[in-house]
Formats: C-alpha cells, sequence, structure tokens
C-alpha cells in the first residue's frame, strides 16, 4: 500500500513537470495553426473554383478548447484534447457569395461535401499519408466541363493514393483505371447487391450507356473510348 502512494506521489510529480512543457507545446501548434490556416483556405477555394463553386468561401475557425483534459497552468486553467491540443478547429462554409460561412458539417450538401474533400486533399497532398479515400456523390449538380475538371483532380489526386469514387457520370468515370459495377440481383425473395469487376470492353460499354442509355450506339461507343484514353 504505501509502495502505491510512493509512486503515485511520484507520478504526480512528473505530471507536474510535464505540463509546462506540453503548454508550451500546444501553444506552438496553435500559433502556426493560425499561421497557416489563411493559406490552407484560400489553396481550398482556389481547387473548389475549378470545380464549379466558384463562390464558394472557406474560413477556418480556430478558438480555445472548451472539453477535454483540464489542466492548471500559468495561473489559468485551460483544456487539452487529445490530437487537438488547446485548440478547436471548425471550418466554415459558403457555396454563395453574400452569405456568411456557417459550420460545414451542418449546411454543406453531399456534393458540396465530397468537393470539399477533395479540394481540401489536394491542397494538403504533399504531407496527407492517408492511402485510400471515397467520395461518394461527388458528381452532385456538375456536369460538362466541370465534370471534366472533377475526373482531372481525382486523377491528380490518385497518383500518390487509392481514390475510391462512385459516379454516374462519363467524364469522371473515364479517367478510372479500374471499373466495378454495383448490380442488384433477386434471389429467393431477397435482394442481394453486389460488385462486378469490368474488364476492357465491358468499361466501355458502361460509359458508352452512361451516354446514350441502354440502346448503345456506335456514336458512344466510340465516345467512351475516347474519354478513356482521355487521361
Amino acid at each position: 500500500h504505501e509502495d502505491l502512494i510512493e509512486k503515485l506521489e511520484t507520478y504526480e510529480i512528473k505530471l507536474e513537470e510535464i505540463k509546462p512543457k506540453l503548454f508550451s507545446s500546444a501553444r506552438t501548434l496553435s500559433k502556426k495553426r493560425k499561421q497557416s490556416g489563411p493559406k490552407l483556405a484560400s489553396e481550398v477555394e482556389s481547387h473548389l473554383a475549378e470545380l464549379g463553386l466558384s463562390g464558394a468561401k472557406i474560413d477556418i475557425d480556430i478558438a480555445e478548447s472548451k472539453s477535454g483534459e483540464e489542466i492548471g497552468v500559468e495561473g489559468r486553467k485551460v483544456f487539452f484534447g487529445k490530437g487537438k491540443g488547446i485548440d478547436e478547429v471548425e471550418f466554415m462554409f459558403t457555396a454563395n457569395p453574400g452569405e456568411p460561412p456557417r459550420p460545414l458539417a451542418k449546411i454543406a450538401s453531399g456534393g458540396e461535401v465530397s468537393r470539399v474533400m477533395l479540394s481540401l486533399k489536394l491542397a494538403l497532398s504533399d504531407v496527407d499519408e492517408i492511402p485510400t479515400m471515397i467520395f461518394d456523390e461527388i458528381d452532385v449538380g456538375v456536369s460538362g466541363r466541370i465534370a471534366e475538371a472533377v475526373g482531372n483532380k481525382l486523377l491528380k489526386l490518385s497518383e500518390n493514393r487509392q481514390a475510391v469514387v462512385i459516379t454516374h457520370l462519363p467524364q469522371i468515370a473515364g479517367k478510372a483505371v479500374r471499373h466495378l459495377s454495383a448490380r442488384k440481383t433477386v434471389k429467393d425473395g431477397k435482394t442481394r447487391t453486389g460488385l462486378v469487376v469490368l474488364d476492357d470492353e465491358m468499361r466501355q460499354r458502361e460509359i458508352a450507356s452512361m451516354l446514350s442509355g441502354e440502346t448503345l450506339t456506335d456514336a458512344a461507343l466510340a465516345h467512351a473510348r475516347e474519354l478513356m484514353s482521355n487521361k
């Protein structure tokens, strides 16, 4: 029992010694966040403009944390969070000029969130080590030239990591190097969903069907072949 008390006292002393170092590191991190935030926001906005959201505005709100582990340092109390330091960081977003940015997680549509995430990953591509990213509904509300831009951005992102994209647009699908088609079947009265890996001919036909519907035309097949080779 006495050994445990002695160990506890030792740990408490070590904790008091660590607190100033922890606070100093967290304060340095906070300063760097505030310095780099505007630059990151600007880069993300630049990518968003090329992805059809030219009026989008991103603000990175950095405020003192109000939750986490409470520690008294330098005569005041601060809150530390694992991976957060002493900050609460929130991305503020608006897609429309003249409207104030609001929390991204609360107001953005699925397609907007996907494009913001894509833009963020592109801006952080040199330091982000996430090996696989999944994008769903990234083609919502886009077509033509913007779809081509989205496809090119995804292709650029996939140079040093895997990008899994769910799309209904041939301009985006044509950029991929591997395609899987989602199929529904009914067996024993139950609906099942599965994936089919497509070979080159099947890939061409699937992309052509996006262009012309169920009836595949020679023009659609030729256009699909052109989209597949335009990387």
